[in-house]
């Protein structure tokens, strides 16, 4: 299977509206797949990343495409892990708006 880049998107409440935009962004900075969550950055239970990271280590992915880095975590101690597999998988993850760091 050909590696590919897949987008990833959260919104901290049911917000449709933020989700369908994000989404939007992804696929139009060229994600073939978009995965989601709703729920807080700093939950452990989330099925969109937890997929991502699956496809990642079955080396599918590519790059990695996010509006933001604080849609991964909100936290830097949750974000390294998945550097790491990132790097070691030589995926390259993309941010498109790094003018916005919340932490």
């Amino acid at each position: 299977m050909q590696r590919r880049v897949v987008g990833y998107a959260r919104v901290n409440a049911d917000d449709k509206h933020s989700l369908n935009l994000q989404i939007s962004q992804l696929e139009d900075a060229g994600a073939t797949q978009v995965l989601s969550d709703i729920g807080s950055g700093m939950s452990k239970e989330r099925a969109g990343l937890n997929r991502l990271l699956d496809l990642i280590e079955a080396d599918q992915v590519k790059e990695v495409v996010v509006t933001r880095i604080d849609r991964l975590s909100r936290s830097l101690i949750q974000l390294q892990p998945l550097f790491n597999v990132c790097q070691g998988k030589e995926v390259a993850i993309k941010v498109l708006n790094r003018d916005v760091l919340l932490f």
